[in-house]
C-alpha cells in the first residue's frame, strides 16, 4: 500500500539522518491481502528463520496486525528487543503488562462522533451517512466500533450504510 511505503520511507530517512550506518530490514505482514492462520504461521516461520542470526536493536511495527503479531511472538522471536508502534487503533495498556520497558508508540485515535456532529451541523439536511470500509482486521474493528458507539447516537437523525471492500473503480 502507498501509505505503508511512505511510512517505511519516512522511518528510514529519519534513522539515516541520525545514524548513517543503520541497517533497516522491512517485512510486510500484508494482512490486507491475506490474513488466515496459514499466512500468519508462514510469516512467523519467515521472521524466525531470517532474524535468527541478525541481532536487532529495535522493532518498529505499523498497524494493529503487526502490533498484535509482535505482542504474541515477542518472547520467541524478539526476546528483549524493544518495539515502537504507530498506527495502532485498538491499543490497551493491559496488553503491555510485563513489557512496559520494551514497548512505546503512537496510538491512532480519531473522534468519529465529533466529526459526524460537525458534518451534520454543516450539512443539516443530511439523511444518509455512507461508511467506506474494508474487511481487514482494522476495518472490521472500526465497523464494530461504529455500530456500537456511533450509530445509536445518530440513528434518529441519519441512516448508516456500509460500502465494504470495494475496489477504487467500484467505489
Amino acid at each position: 500500500l502507498t501509505w505503508t511505503d511512505s511510512e517505511d520511507s519516512g522511518i528510514r530517512s529519519v534513522l539515516r539522518k541520525r545514524m548513517a550506518d543503520v541497517e533497516v530490514h522491512t517485512e510486510y505482514i500484508d494482512t490486507k491481502t491475506i490474513a488466515d492462520e496459514e499466512h500468519y504461521q508462514r510469516f512467523y516461520e519467515l521472521v524466525k528463520h531470517k532474524f535468527a542470526s541478525i541481532a536487532l536493536n529495535a522493532v518498529i511495527v505499523s498497524d494493529d496486525d503487526a502490533y498484535t503479531f509482535y505482542l504474541k511472538h515477542q518472547k520467541e522471536l524478539f526476546p528483549g528487543v524493544p518495539m515502537v508502534f504507530c498506527g495502532v487503533n485498538y491499543y490497551q495498556e493491559s496488553q503491555l503488562v510485563g513489557r512496559e520497558d520494551l514497548v512505546t508508540g503512537v496510538v491512532e485515535a480519531f473522534d468519529i462522533p465529533g466529526t459526524l456532529r460537525t458534518a451534520l451541523r454543516l450539512q443539516p439536511r443530511t439523511s444518509r451517512v455512507i461508511v467506506i470500509n474494508d474487511l481487514s482486521t482494522t476495518g472490521l474493528a472500526n465497523k464494530k466500533n461504529i455500530n456500537e458507539e456511533v450509530v445509536p447516537h445518530f440513528s434518529g437523525k441519519v441512516r448508516f450504510e456500509f460500502f465494504e471492500d470495494l475496489s477504487m473503480d467500484e467505489l
